[in-house]
């Protein structure tokens, strides 16, 4: 068994123990990179700026789970800043518009036991919140549905996400955690 294997049923048995003496227990997750992998994203729309801009590398370009961003992958591909700066830079900007945008996170897709464990820990009787970095405005609506489509608990207050897109993830979350 893995450390983290353990770790998580540590949790499930602390979860169970509390409840069992009528107290409660929280458990907070992210989502990016957490519960999801959103390699599946990037890979998605690096495919669309591949057949946009004619660029047949990307379009088979492989996205490690482990890469935030575009940066690894596209070096990967072969590209480097000092002889593609100009098609980095539409490239990036491709990218955010999409990455950070309702109609992509569909491509998102929960890591392996993510969503039994969750329900797991719902079932236990310890309260589930989701914390992300992600904005109301343009991932709200993306993030609620993806939640319930791969069959994640999500009802009403459960998704805390940023009121505005301009505010630090870290702060916004350690002031969550404070407040």
């Amino acid at each position: 068994m893995s450390e983290n294997h353990s770790k998580l049923n540590e949790i499930l048995k602390i979860s169970r123990e509390l409840r069992a003496q009528n107290l409660r227990s929280l458990a907070v997750f992210d989502l990016d990179s957490t519960l999801f992998n959103v390699s599946t994203r990037t890979r998605q729309i690096l495919s669309e700026f591949a057949d946009t801009y004619n660029q047949p590398a990307l379009k088979t370009v492989e996205v490690n789970m482990e890469d935030w961003g575009i940066k690894e992958a596209v070096f990967r591909a072969g590209y480097s800043i000092e002889k593609d700066e100009a098609m980095l830079t539409t490239l990036r900007d491709f990218w955010r518009d999409r990455f950070f945008s309702n109609e992509y996170i569909h491509y998102d897709v929960p890591y392996g036991g993510a969503v039994s464990y969750v329900l797991e820990l719902a079932e236990v009787g310890c309260e589930v919140m989701y914390l992300t970095g992600r904005d109301q405005q343009r991932m709200g609506k993306g993030s609620e549905e993806v939640l319930k489509k791969w069959g994640f608990p999500c009802e009403k207050g459960q998704l805390v996400l940023k009121p505005e897109r301009t505010i630090d993830d870290e702060l916004f979350k350690n002031d969550w955690f404070l407040a």
